[in-house]
């Protein structure tokens, strides 16, 4: 026998031995049957992350179970879709189609499956497209800042990326779905905001990371708004931009100048705001906000002797509601405290002439009616007009206030029908008078 066919023969017999061996161990172990996902959960999950990109909250709340309903940190982070990219950006409507689809799943119990859902459609950066998106838009807001051009910071950060032709992408996320009372629901989501990872990075060194500094300018009686002026340290050069175009991720770093000269930082009045006993969870999840878009209105009011500032901040507008914070500010150690946050814009600030009282008034947000808070310092006690006349609205407008004595506020009320009443306020006693 040659050579060739000795080997060809060796080849053959290890061939059949492996095949013999290997048919042995398949019949010590039966094939496993395969686990399915079953429909309606796979339906669930797709679902669910088409409501998540198109905004639809309604659609989420009903796929989610109520464990995820319980966990209101996890479930805010999941329906708050600007707290996952950090700003506000018209680009991202070109990545709203997107689609989840189930990647793998592991059966953890009859009413248990861990699912890897992939998320596709939404913008991925390379660290070389991040580089040029940086030079890019550092490029375009110089130029607009030479032309003395208000800038629109997520503006031109849109503008940039959308040159860049950036393609979608896709990211792995693990779910837990659940069966409660014969339906799928979603009972755990880690990390939504993942996929907008790159391009939240992306903002943030192009955007964020240059500034050094951002000015917010009241004007001559210590009042800021929307339109306020906003001087920012952009790569050691000045950039002017307003309250309204600031991004969120500038603040911590931002300062309000007040008319005289002082400087007052941001981000202590948006620590103490989020202290404040208010509903901050139902504002996130039904308006997207939270404590930093109250810096967008404010008003400041020093006491006689300069050592303590009022302060009231007002949110931006949004669906005929609009909230005011008021508080004040120890101008010794910069300690900032929220009392009261209202349903209304503030008209009226003002202190008793023995600083020992703060007053201010107030429209009802969606009722048109007035009313007007007094504030002790000494014990945090607030009193209310309208508690105190034990109604529950006076439409008009406030037409003036002023202190008469210590602890004695006159303010007048005009109606509707153009009558005016006027009222004095006793804060020391609690009493409430008109003529």
């Amino acid at each position: 026998m040659s050579k060739r066919w000795m080997m060809f023969a060796l080849l053959a017999a290890v061939f059949v031995s492996v095949l013999a061996l290997g048919g042995c161990f398949a019949r010590e172990t039966e094939p496993q049957e395969q686990v399915q996902l079953p429909q309606q959960a796979e339906e669930v999950v797709v679902e669910f992350w088409d409501a998540f990109c198109e905004d639809d909250h309604e659609t989420m709340q009903q796929l989610m179970s109520q464990q995820m309903e319980d966990d209101r940190q996890l479930s805010l982070q999941v329906l708050a879709n600007r707290h996952h990219i950090g700003h506000d950006s018209p680009l991202l409507q070109r990545f709203r189609e997107l689609s989840g689809v189930v990647n793998t799943f592991d059966k953890k119990g009859e009413d248990h499956y861990s699912v890897v859902a992939r998320v596709k459609g939404h913008p991925q950066l390379t660290a070389e497209q991040t580089t040029q998106l940086k030079g890019s838009a550092a490029e375009r807001i110089l130029q607009l800042a030479g032309d003395d051009e208000v800038v629109h910071f997520s503006q031109v950060f849109s503008q940039v990326l959308e040159e860049l032709e950036v393609d979608s992408g896709h990211t792995d996320i693990q779910m837990q779905l659940e069966r409660v009372d014969g339906e799928w629901l979603v009972g755990s989501v880690p990390d939504a905001g993942a996929i907008f990872s790159t391009f939240a990075e992306g903002f943030e060194k192009a955007i964020c990371d240059p500034v050094s500094e951002a000015l917010i300018l009241a004007d001559d009686v210590h009042h800021i708004s929307g339109e306020s002026s906003v001087m920012v340290d952009f790569s050691d050069h000045e950039v002017r931009t307003e309250v309204s175009l600031l991004p969120e991720c500038l603040l911590p770093d931002a300062e309000i100048v007040l008319a005289d000269g002082e400087h007052l930082e941001v981000q202590p009045l948006i620590d103490a705001l989020a202290e404040h006993p208010f509903d901050w969870d139902s504002l996130r999840e039904y308006l997207d906000m939270g404590p930093a878009d109250f810096i967008h209105r404010g008003r400041f009011e020093y006491d006689s002797e300069e050592r303590t500032l009022a302060v009231v901040l007002t949110r931006r507008y949004a669906v005929a509601t609009i909230d005011s914070a008021v508080g004040y500010v120890r101008m010794d150690d910069r300690q900032a405290e929220f009392f009261q946050i209202i349903r209304g814009p503030v008209e009226h600030l003002m202190w008793s002439p023995d600083d020992e009282y703060l007053a201010y008034g107030w429209t009802q947000a969606g009722k048109g009616g007035v009313d007007v808070g007094v504030y002790h310092l000494a014990t945090d006690e607030h009193l209310s007009f309208l508690k105190m006349a034990d109604i529950e609205h006076l439409p008009g407008q406030i037409t003036s206030m002023q202190w008469i004595s210590d602890e004695t506020l006159q303010f007048e009320v005009t109606d509707v029908d153009e009558e005016v009443t006027t009222w004095e306020l006793n804060a020391e006693e609690g009493e409430l008078s008109s003529r």
